[in-house]
């Protein structure tokens, strides 16, 4: 007869790491999103402001995600929070593997243009 073993965690120890953190989250969110205001004054930055835009208000919501779960041990705040954190890295690494290829097109551009 096999037996099932099924981990119970406290929702509180999962998140207090994260929870102890959210005034930089906070602050990362806030200038994430004054940084993308601020691209799109520039005129050419007005394709891309809107990802840090996203993601700073992702991080707010997620940041109060992280307050309800630890005070209320809410495993639906738990869950919507790793959601938005998973959501966030989504972002990041698509943007990420745009920003390699643009560069790798923008340096053969230079290399062609005898610009180096």
């Amino acid at each position: 007869m096999e037996s099932e073993h099924t981990l119970t965690l406290n929702i509180n120890s999962l998140v207090t790491p994260l929870y102890k953190s959210r005034v930089w989250i906070r602050l990362f969110a806030a200038c994430l999103i004054f940084y993308g205001a601020l691209s799109t004054v520039t005129g050419v930055a007005v394709l891309v402001a809107w990802i840090p835009m996203w993601i700073g208000v992702l991080l707010f919501l997620t940041s109060r995600s992280i307050t309800r779960a630890y005070r209320e041990s809410d495993e639906q705040a738990f869950m919507q929070m790793i959601s938005r954190l998973k959501t966030i890295f989504t972002i990041l690494g698509f943007s990420s593997v745009a920003l390699v290829i643009a560069s790798i097109y923008f340096v053969k551009y230079a290399i062609e243009k005898s610009l180096f």
